[in-house]
This record gives structure tokens, C-alpha cells and sequence, in this order.
């Protein structure tokens, strides 16, 4: 479930952090499937949609676009923070122990999902020495009738794979964005079109349903309905607003103090499609 995640104030990261082994074996890690909007210190920069292990931050940093876009306007030890804050308050955060041989693939069904490093083959909840070539072309993976076998990425080197419909998937629209094997990409992500506020995936095709502030609807994407300079003298112009409205409350007997009534965070809204 999509929720908001407010980082002010973070603790130094979790411990967990330290259980990295050689070689990944009989490696230990805390691992979930992470899908929030990313907002430090009032500023929303998207969604941020991974499956995260917490011995894997550093590298996600390199690879995903919403983290680097949060760590240029902040810092990179904020964003690692808040990221893996999440991870450990996840409702749905596992503790993954792996066996000797094997090769972590964190994916949003099982966050503790694993390959096994050839010549090995899991079998038995183990990495185990595989069978024969001939043998191993019958276990080949394969998608039910209607699914596309699409690649997941794994931030350890390595790729496993999932069955999508793409004809309805939000992230790999009309074909597989990341594709499995050799195969080049032929799906559209439709959560990274710029502007994007609301958006589906129908008959292989993505659908814009609504934009961000001071972007608006145009065939299969979004443009802006007017320059980015407007958005921050709106924004000024209202924050400055907020401030009096602010004060003459905070006057007055009884106010109260919410987050939802300090200026700063109620024209956070406004920067963010300029931020965008």
C-alpha cells in the first residue's frame, strides 16, 4: 500500500547494516519491498518503488533515479537513512538468511527470493550441486498462458525473472521494461512520464489520467500548462500568505500547532511539481 514517508530528523542507520558476509554466504540481511513517496524535509521527489535489502542501500543509490535526485538536494547519508528506516518499519520487512552458494534477488513477492551460483541448483531450501545439462533444459522457467517473462534486476549482478500481464502492468506497459535474457526492452514504465500524477496501463498502452500541479493531460503523457518560473512565484507569493494567515492564528486563544497548519508544509505541495 502507497504511503507517505516524512523524514525531518533521522537516526543513524540500523545495525542490521553490519551483516554483510564474504562472498555472500550464510549471508543475513533484512529485505522488503519498499513502494512510498520519498519526502525529506518537505519535499516530495516521487515514488520510490524497490524491493530493498539494507546490505544493498549503497547500491540502490547508484541505480535508482529518485534516490539520486533526493541525495543532490539533500545529502546521501539523509536518503540512505530514511531509506532504510523504512525498510526496518515496514510491516512487511523479512530477516532473509541465505545458504552457502547463493545469490540474493530481492523481488516485491518474496524479498528473500535467491539463485543459486552455478554449477549449484537450489533444491531443499540449499544451493546444491546441479544435475545434468539435458536435466536442467526441463526445469528451463516458463509464464502460464497470457503472462510475459520479464527480467528483474538484482543489485547483487545477477537476474531473475517474473510473469506479468503486460498488457495491465503499471510498470512494464505493452512489453517487459526490463526484459529477461538478451532480449532488448519493448515496455514503457508509465510511473516515470514527467508530469505524471495519475496514470494506468490499459491494452498495453499507458494512460495519463491527471498531472502534477502546473502540468495538464496531452495525448499520452503530460506538458506544462505554464513556465516553471510561475510555479515559484506562486509559491511564493502563497507561502508568503500562509506566514500572515500563520501569525494572526497563533495570536489568537486556543490555536492549534499541526504540522498541517505550518506554512512551510502546506505550500510543499506547490514547490514539488517545480521540484519534479
Amino acid at each position: 500500500m502507497l504511503f507517505s514517508l516524512l523524514a525531518l530528523a533521522l537516526p543513524l542507520l540500523p545495525t542490521a547494516l553490519s551483516l554483510s558476509l564474504p562472498d555472500k554466504r550464510g549471508e543475513i540481511d533484512i529485505c522488503a519491498f519498499v513502494d512510498v513517496e520519498l519526502i525529506i524535509d518537505g519535499i516530495d521527489f516521487g515514488i520510490f518503488r524497490e524491493c530493498v535489502c539494507l546490505n544493498i542501500i549503497d547500491s540502490i543509490m547508484d541505480s535508482n533515479a529518485v534516490a539520486q535526485k533526493a541525495a543532490r538536494k539533500t545529502s546521501t547519508g539523509q536518503v540512505k537513512n530514511t531509506i532504510a528506516n523504512t525498510v526496518t518499519d515496514s510491516g512487511g520487512a523479512s530477516q532473509c538468511i541465505y545458504p552457502p552458494h547463493a545469490n540474493p534477488v530481492c523481488t516485491e513477492t518474496d524479498p528473500c527470493a535467491y539463485t543459486c551460483i552455478a554449477p549449484y541448483a537450489k533444491r531443499g531450501g540449499k544451493c546444491v550441486l546441479g544435475a545434468s545439462r539435458r536435466a536442467s533444459k526441463r526445469d528451463l522457467p516458463a509464464c502460464a498462458s497470457g503472462l510475459t517473462q520479464c527480467g528483474v534486476w538484482s543489485h547483487w549482478g545477477s537476474r531473475s525473472y517474473e510473469c506479468l500481464d503486460t498488457s495491465v502492468e503499471l510498470e512494464s506497459c505493452g512489453g517487459c521494461a526490463i526484459p529477461y535474457g538478451d532480449e532488448t526492452p519493448t515496455g514503457t514504465d508509465c510511473t516515470q512520464i514527467q508530469g505524471v500524477s495519475d496514470v494506468l496501463c490499459q491494452e498495453g498502452r499507458c494512460v495519463v489520467l491527471r498531472c502534477r500541479p502546473g502540468w495538464q493531460v496531452q495525448e499520452d503523457g503530460c506538458v506544462r500548462s505554464r513556465p516553471m518560473a510561475a510555479d515559484v512565484e506562486l509559491a511564493k507569493s502563497t507561502l508568503e500568505e500562509k506566514q500572515d494567515n500563520h501569525t494572526n492564528s497563533a495570536a489568537r486563544p486556543g490555536s492549534s500547532s499541526l504540522r498541517n497548519q505550518n506554512p512551510l508544509h502546506m505550500v510543499a505541495d506547490l514547490l514539488q511539481s517545480v521540484a519534479y
